[in-house]
């Protein structure tokens, strides 16, 4: 008997561990929603803030960040609901079956060592080969976020999943996490990819040399990176870092355009950190000026209710449905015209 009650019993535990598991991101630094990231943004918006608003700098920081108007919006309510749901579905569907960067890496170095044999040994120093690797990996990674964003807005099929993220109302810093589960795979694994395929490589060509500059078990430059500002990119607070900076460096009000309903900014500022994919892609943006923004897709454009999970974990599926009849009876047409 109680070895037919214990498949039930793990997968009990497996629930429940995916239901906890977001609650871990308030002590994980390698979170965006870490606690020490969120003070330091909370710090930073209060201080912009005080500049700006002067003495009404209380009430617009308590009404931008800290309301229950805010955190408790059917949109920012959504935000935590998919957190929870993208917990299940990875740990009861993805888990079981993806492989680790590390092993990925492992990979690329018993291939490599197949077909070139051991590489040769370096004189470059320790201090070097970590500062390089640390660089590519952050560059590396950086790059591969802005490629498959931008995919995810022109690619058809991927903006069905994608509008999941967008039909966000209200942005809070948890809003990165607004995505569909489908998403959500598809980053998970072009962050096993590049992260497997730059680690084998640096493991193959440097060895045990091939060590990332970390602190609190992050790379330091995304560390900066979550450190200062991220977490303001969802949020209403306008944070605008010049147009010379912007041209390096993605500020929170360039991310705030990107959310936008005008059409005016439609098609920009796809990066995550470095505006240099922005910039040679064409679709940068820099924030000229405080702008009042409105966030969320227009009337008809979205494929679900931005206040229902069940109508954002659907909504994709149908809408992809729709596309593929659409050229389905379109090629039918073609079809018949040349019969």
């Amino acid at each position: 008997m109680t070895s037919a009650l214990e498949p039930l019993w793990a997968l009990g535990e497996r629930v429940a561990s995916a239901l906890l598991k977001p609650a871990t991101f308030l002590y994980d630094p390698s979170k965006r929603v870490f606690w020490g990231y969120l003070l330091v943004a909370l710090l930073i918006a209060a201080l912009v803030l005080v500049v700006r608003e002067r003495k009404q700098w209380r009430s617009r920081l308590y009404e931008q960040l800290l309301s229950p108007r805010v955190w408790l919006h059917p949109s920012s309510l959504l935000d935590m609901k998919l957190m929870l749901a993208k917990s299940l579905v990875r740990a009861l569907l993805f888990a079981p079956w993806l492989i680790s960067s590390y092993g990925l890496a492992v990979a690329v170095v018993r291939l490599a060592n197949g077909q070139f044999g051991p590489a040769e040994p370096t004189a470059l120093a320790p201090t070097w080969i970590a500062l390089f690797y640390t660089l590519v990996l952050f560059v590396s990674s950086d790059a591969s976020r802005y490629l498959l964003h931008r995919l995810c807005h022109e690619i058809p099929f991927l903006w069905q999943f994608h509008q999941v993220h967008h039909s966000a109302e209200i942005m809070t810093p948890l809003t990165l996490y607004r995505s569909h589960p489908v998403e959500n795979l598809l980053f998970i694994l072009r962050g096993l990819l590049v992260t497997g395929l730059v680690t084998g490589a640096f493991f193959y060509v440097f060895g045990v040399k091939a060590v990332q500059y970390q602190f609190l078990g992050v790379n330091v430059l995304g560390l900066l990176f979550n450190m200062f500002g991220a977490n303001l990119r969802h949020s209403p607070v306008w944070i605008s870092y010049g147009s010379f900076v912007e041209r390096v460096l993605l500020s929170p009000a360039q991310h705030q355009i990107h959310h936008s309903e005008h059409p005016d900014h439609f098609g920009s500022n796809y990066g995550s950190c470095l505006a240099l994919w922005d910039w040679l892609g064409g679709s940068l943006h820099v924030a000229a000026g405080q702008q009042g923004l409105s966030f969320g897709l227009g009337e008809g454009e979205s494929n679900h209710n931005p206040h229902k999970l069940g109508s954002a974990l659907v909504g994709p599926f149908k809408g992809c449905w729709r596309l593929f009849s659409k050229r389905l009876r379109g090629l039918w047409a073609v079809v018949l015209t040349h019969l």
